[in-house]
């Protein structure tokens, strides 16, 4: 038998137009609402609408020269799924070789018609018909000879798979892609060396990653093709999400950086990052995730499509020490 789930690519493949510009805040706070398979984004100002609410402790640095629009990860559904079984209940191909499954006969139907014909008013023809084969071997290999079957034009037509789209092969394409997991980059790196309260963490993409490289100008690129189509998939980091999380409200934040961030080769921390980081006035540990935000696009002979795709980080720690107790400059 075959059970088909057919799910909306059209949910898997937009992006919000407005959700990669960035224009000039016009209210305090902001939000981003999703209805359907569309997301809406209201531009933010730095405080405490990006800080959770906790500005009056910590402050998002990264954010003080301006307003910055929410990159909103696209809703995701899952890839176009088609399974089949035998009449033990065991799930097999749906197509084998150049046959497909005809759960009727229990059998793949495979090769030109042998003649044309009606069958009690139905009109279809007369195919050969094989038995499962056995594992690593084909069709017609020996002693798996066909059997002659009629095989009604709608039972073709529904079972007989058509030539992939080009929606359904990229969705393809990007289900299988296996991003890069790491922990942000930061400096101080973790929680074996501290941060003094209003010194300002610095956070990056780390080098040496195909994620920063996607970042900064050199996307990574896929192609495929199957039959006659062929798709052309490119993956660009365009964002960071960034979590703090501290046990209490005074030391939890969201903070949100576009691009792969700046490193910081002075190895200061008395001034913010021109692109991504955060002043964590409350001292304590800093338990520091996210994820990593991917632009993908794609395209094909028939169709194009674009999408924001979130990746999670390694989690780690950071140590933030009072400065004016230990009495101590930041560093």
């Amino acid at each position: 038998m075959k059970n088909r789930k057919i799910f909306s690519l059209a949910a898997v493949l937009t992006l919000t137009v407005g959700s990669m510009m960035l224009t000039p805040a016009t209210q305090a706070e902001s939000s981003a609402s999703c209805t359907g398979a569309k997301c809406s984004v209201q531009d933010v100002r730095s405080g405490a609408g990006d800080a959770g609410g906790t500005s009056a402790q910590n402050e998002n640095s990264a954010q003080n020269a301006g307003a910055q629009s929410q990159i909103v990860p696209t809703d995701t559904a899952p890839p176009q799924e088609q399974k089949c079984t035998d009449s033990g209940g065991r799930e097999i191909p749906c197509t084998q070789d150049d046959g497909w499954w005809y759960p009727a006969e229990g059998c793949y139907v495979a090769g030109q018609a042998l003649t044309r014909r009606s069958k009690g008013g139905v009109d279809g023809a007369t195919m050969l018909c094989y038995d499962v084969p056995q594992d690593g071997k084909g069709l017609r290999a020996a002693g798996s000879g066909g059997k002659t079957v009629f095989v009604p034009d709608a039972a073709a037509a529904e079972n007989n798979p058509p030539a992939k789209s080009g929606a359904q092969l990229a969705h393809e394409v990007i289900a299988a892609h296996e991003f890069e997991k790491f922990s942000i980059a930061s400096l101080p790196a973790d929680a074996s060396d501290a941060l003094y309260t209003k010194a300002h963490l610095w956070l990056w993409v780390p080098e040496g990653t195909q994620a920063r490289a996607a970042g900064s100008g050199t996307p990574i690129v896929e192609e495929k093709s199957e039959g006659p189509t062929r798709v052309k998939v490119k993956y660009e980091l365009v964002g960071v999400n960034l979590d703090f999380a501290g046990g209490d409200p005074a030391r939890s934040a969201h903070v949100q950086c576009h691009g792969v961030g700046d490193v910081n080769t002075a190895k200061s921390a008395l001034k913010p990052s021109p692109s991504c980081s955060y002043q964590p006035r409350v001292h304590g540990t800093y338990r520091v995730s996210g994820s990593t935000l991917w632009r993908v696009s794609w395209e094909s002979s028939d169709a194009s499509g674009v999408m924001v795709h979130e990746v999670p980080l390694e989690a780690k720690d950071i140590r933030v020490v009072d400065a004016a107790a230990k009495n101590t400059k930041p560093h």
